[in-house]
């Protein structure tokens, strides 16, 4: 038999043990990792930490060489003045023949540049012409090689200012041309440097872009799957907890609407009432009871003492006239006095039970109020949980767009072979780049030597002698001077062709890679614009909004997307993805056309008929207190207790005592005395003055219930009874409708608060994907670590640096040729010319050259003199 009702008995367990406590809100509080919501659903979401470890770095440090980049870049300006001939370049774009049509204009568009190659060529082809006529001139005895003077004054004798002059000269040249043989050396260890940090690191950050759109994948993850899935906790509880949540003010604000709780307060207060109505009651009854017991013994007392009355009155007449309360026998029946007793019992048992207790009873139809809310749309809040799930695959539009734009980018692009393919270049160009690093240092030693030669001239000429020491008497030390500044002059002649072809070589290919190509990758608007009118073939489309968005129409520009990449804004803001329809934000963030709350919630059907609340012990009460006075028989209690036996033998015995005290010789002074003596012990120790006691206690009781009923008397007790009850009866008979009306009011705020969880989510959604979601400063640290600083900052920054280094020093030692010479006079020891006229000749052969005639009268042919040099 119990086999065939298990099920159902398993059932009803079930729902007794999962039914929802309409009492509270359970759990008061969620919490999910970093997540939290709290009673009221104010939601707080976990924020997604997006910082990785990005191998870009912020930029190249080239240290104090800072300056002297900034110095070859102006140079490179000044010989290309104006902007980037973007109008040339499409030109040129279309045909290269214009250039010998427009070749003139192309001319002095950069005529700087043109100057400074022609200087270099005509550099080149003169020096070794020059160096070879001023060394032969010097070989033959000319150009000051033969140290011949005719007087002192030709070598600089007792000239201390053009001593001091030339040497000064020559020192500040030669410190600029070690400055630039000091800067060669670093510029030439740094281009190196650079060149190696491409191949070793620059290249590794294009592992970024793998990272970003992971680190982006995981953060939109975080969003969308972790952030909703705590939303959809939040929604679930609150719509589990309806009971509470909708239901408990649906129920307060009933009573407060209804004026149930004017009633209800009403009755409460007269709980004082029915506390003083009790004691008094209680004292009422319990001295009817004392009065019952004492009144037969006080009876028999009386009748015992009249008689002794009658005796004195019979002695003297006289008692009769003075004595008018001599007759105590009168009747005295404690029948005629109400029972209180069962009103005393009803009101003590409401009492007890507590008045205030009484509205609970009258409240428990309205307690019901959240369980049938939480019972009747349970159908309608399982449909809106469903909707609410289905939002996710919405939600979820956000991930799979963005995992495919990583799949797209990333498939299309193998940055492993990228990087493999890059540094296999980079493994052979660093086999030639030693050599170049061999020859960076060969040049800058050539020209470190010859300004060492510079040094040694100055120093043993300075402190080898003075102005003031004849020419002729000058030292050996002085004269090595000398021959130091002509062999840094002979140095100069010999490699200054050199340097110079390496330079002009340098600075043709590395001016305008400088001007051209890294000023336009620094400057945004115009690489957008260069892309657009000379790379790009898209016929005025934008590029990059070709490839991003194919046939879509957006105009994206390379300048906006690293502007914004720059600026740490979000990819979504960056890539124009809301103008793509990549995915749309606005649709996605409108929850309303998969979860339409409203209309869930408007299909809320919940009965409220039938509520009771004027049911149980309250209205009895109130009817109670309303008839208590007119139940209380104050007539019989008068009339009853107004003359009585008690007092009217309290009268006697003062009449008795004034006529003793009158009449000491009267016949029956005896029985007076008697009278008197035990008149006088029972009404002041006797059951006479107990009887007195509790009658005036009943007097008090009646009085302290007509003050309590009565007053005041605009408000009796009845009054207020009869106000209280035609109040709940009018509620009663609205509150069904009270209660619908409140519901579909407060039903709102329900609605309120469930849009409240998911436009929190949604704002989350906006603000993340708008501000946070991928922000791409990794994009523009990659293109900025890799195209500005490592390759033009400081790959093209370096070797124009080198070349105006080593442009820095031939200029300054092209100086010195000529100060050099004009100072070693102030050095060379001198001889005067009379001193070889008269001097024999070493050789008296006169060699058949001699007896040529030189043609144009050249001075410079062979001499057998072994004195010239």
């Amino acid at each position: 038999m119990f086999s065939k009702h298990l099920p159902l008995f398993l059932c009803l367990v079930v729902a007794l043990v999962s039914a929802q406590d309409v009492t509270k809100l359970d759990p008061e509080t969620l919490i999910e990792g970093d997540n939290t919501a709290d009673k009221d659903s104010n939601v707080t979401y976990t924020k997604y930490n997006g910082n990785q470890n990005y191998k870009a770095g912020s930029g190249s440090d080239v240290g104090s060489l800072g300056p002297f980049y900034d110095l070859a870049r102006s140079i490179i300006g000044t010989s290309f003045p104006g902007d980037f001939p973007i109008d040339l370049a499409k030109e040129l774009k279309s045909s290269f023949s214009i250039i010998g049509d427009r070749w003139q204009d192309i001319l002095k568009s950069y005529i700087g540049y043109a100057i400074a190659i022609a200087v270099g060529i005509v550099f080149i082809v003169l020096c070794p012409i020059i160096g070879m006529c001023f060394c032969c001139c010097r070989c033959c005895g000319r150009c000051g090689g033969a140290r011949v003077i005719n007087e002192p004054k030709e070598a600089g004798f007792e000239d201390v200012i053009g001593r001091r002059v030339s040497i000064i000269v020559l020192s500040v040249i030669t410190v600029m041309a070690i400055t630039g043989s000091a800067l060669m050396f670093a510029t030439n260890e740094q281009l190196s440097k650079s060149f190696q940090n491409i191949k070793d690191k620059d290249l590794d950050t294009l592992d970024d872009i793998t990272v970003y759109f992971d680190s982006t994948i995981n953060q939109t993850n975080i969003l969308v799957n972790d952030n909703f899935n705590f939303t959809l906790k939040v929604l679930f509880r609150d719509l589990d907890n309806i009971g509470y949540l909708l239901g408990q003010p649906i129920k307060d604000d009933v009573i407060k609407k209804s004026g149930l709780q004017y009633v209800y307060n009403g009755i409460d207060d007269m709980d004082s009432d029915a506390n003083k109505l009790n004691t008094s009651l209680t004292v009422l009854v319990q001295e009817k009871i004392f009065l019952f017991q004492l009144m037969p013994i006080f009876d028999t007392f009386i009748a015992d003492l009249q008689n002794t009355i009658d005796v004195a009155i019979s002695k003297d007449s006289n008692i009769t006239t003075m004595c008018p309360n001599h007759q105590l026998n009168k009747s005295f029946d404690t029948n005629e006095l109400p029972n209180e007793f069962n009103k005393s019992v009803v009101l003590a048992v409401f009492v007890q039970s507590g008045v205030k207790s009484l509205t609970q009873q009258s409240r428990h139809d309205l307690n019901t109020i959240p369980e049938r809310i939480q019972n009747e749309t349970a159908k309608e809040r399982e449909e809106l949980k469903t909707k609410a799930g289905d939002y996710t695959r919405d939600v979820q539009d956000i991930t799979k767009n963005l995992q495919k734009i990583r799949n797209d980018f990333l498939g299309k692009l193998d940055f492993e072979d990228l990087k493999s393919d890059a540094k296999s270049f980079l493994d052979t160009g660093t086999t030639y780049e030693k050599y170049r690093w061999y020859a960076g240092i060969g040049l800058a030693c050539i020209t470190l030597i010859i300004s060492l030669l510079l040094v040694s001239g100055l120093l043993c000429g300075f402190f080898g002698g003075r102005a003031s020491i004849e020419p002729t008497e000058r030292s050996s030390f002085s004269n090595h001077g000398g021959n130091f500044l002509t062999a840094s002059n002979m140095l100069f002649f010999i490699f200054g062709w050199l340097l110079m072809l390496v330079t002009t070589l340098i600075f043709v290919v590395g001016a305008p890679v400088e001007k051209f190509a890294c000023r336009t990758l620094n400057d945004l608007d115009l690489l957008d614009q260069v892309i657009t009118d000379v790379i790009s073939s898209n016929d005025g489309k934008s590029w990059l909004g070709d490839i991003v968005y194919p046939n879509k129409g957006v105009n994206l520009s390379v300048a906006e997307v690293l502007v914004a990449c720059k600026a740490d804004q979000a990819v979504y803001k960056a890539l124009k993805m809301e103008k793509g329809n990549l995915f749309n934000l606005t649709q996605i963030t409108d929850y309303s056309k998969t979860v339409d709350i409203g209309d869930k919630i408007n299909q809320f059907n919940v009965g409220f008929d039938g509520l009771n609340i004027t049911g149980g012990e309250m209205m009895r009460f109130i009817d109670f207190m309303s008839a208590f006075e007119e139940n209380m028989n104050y007539t019989a209690y008068n009339n009853t207790l107004l003359d009585n036996k008690v007092n009217k033998s309290s009268n006697f015995l003062t009449e008795i005592i004034t006529f003793i005290n009158s009449h000491s010789a009267s016949p029956a002074i005896i029985e007076l005395n008697t009278i008197k003596t035990n008149l006088s012990s029972e009404m002041i120790n006797g059951t006479g003055s107990q009887l007195k006691k509790s009658i005036d206690n009943i007097k008090q009781a009646l009085e302290d219930i007509k003050s309590v009923t009565t007053q005041p008397p605009s408000n009796t007790l009845k009054m207020k009874s009869d106000t209280l009850k035609t109040n709940l009866k009018s509620i009663e008979s609205n509150l069904s409708q009270i209660t619908n009306e409140t519901f579909r009011n407060s039903v709102n705020s329900f609605e309120s608060r469930l849009r409240k969880i998911l436009d929190t989510f949604t704002s989350l959604v906006k603000e993340t994907v708008e501000n946070d979601l991928g922000k791409c400063t990794p994009l523009w640290n990659i293109y900025n670590s890799i195209l500005i600083n490592s390759l033009c900052d400081s790959l093209v920054g370096s070797l124009n640096a080198w070349w105006a280094a080593l442009g820095w020093t031939i200029f300054f030692l092209l100086l010195s040729t000529c100060t050099s010479v004009v100072t070693s006079k102030h050095f060379f020891k001198m001889r005067y010319n009379s001193e070889i006229s008269s001097k024999p000749p070493v050789d008296t052969i006169v060699s058949p050259e001699k007896q040529k005639s030189h043609p144009f009268n050249n001075q410079v042919f062979h001499s057998d003199n072994a004195d010239k040099w």
